[in-house]
């Protein structure tokens, strides 16, 4: 069965991904909505566990960009550095992981990670401003 060909085309400069099917544009928008993550095909047959590196995102059709393999440092490294070069964002095969890098971000979503941010940065230094007078009153 023919299937026309699959472009992903990304434009740095606008920060802006494009994705057509032959010649018809199917969707476009920014790269926050695009991302490279790590995922985990099922078992071989040899029973190891073998990883791969996948393109996905907001109405786009997904494609494998890598091949598998059971050196899942050295393809997590690899994953990480392909986001890094086309500014996308990198999730690793578990939802939560340590090996996660958020570049992009929804504009109105950055304002309140920010205003959280600050707000539990201002408790911290109350928090440990009461403690130094605390402190400051047993030693006295």
């Amino acid at each position: 069965m023919y299937k026309d060909k699959r472009f992903y085309i990304l434009d740095l400069k606008k920060k802006q991904y494009t994705y057509k099917i032959g010649k018809e544009i199917k969707t476009c928008g920014p790269l926050y909505n695009i991302y490279v993550r790590l995922m985990r095909q099922p078992r071989g047959s040899l029973g190891k566990r073998l990883f791969y590196l996948h393109l996905g995102g907001y109405c786009i059709e997904g494609v494998r960009i890598s091949g598998a393999t059971d050196n899942v440092d050295a393809l997590r490294d690899f994953g990480q550095k392909i986001a890094e070069a086309l500014q996308l964002n990198y999730f690793d095969e578990a939802n939560t992981s340590k090996h996660h890098r958020v570049r992009q971000i929804r504009p109105e979503l950055k304002a309140e990670i920010l205003r959280s941010l600050t707000k539990s940065m201002e408790e911290r230094l109350n928090i440990e401003k009461n403690c130094s007078l605390s402190n400051t009153a047993l030693n006295q």
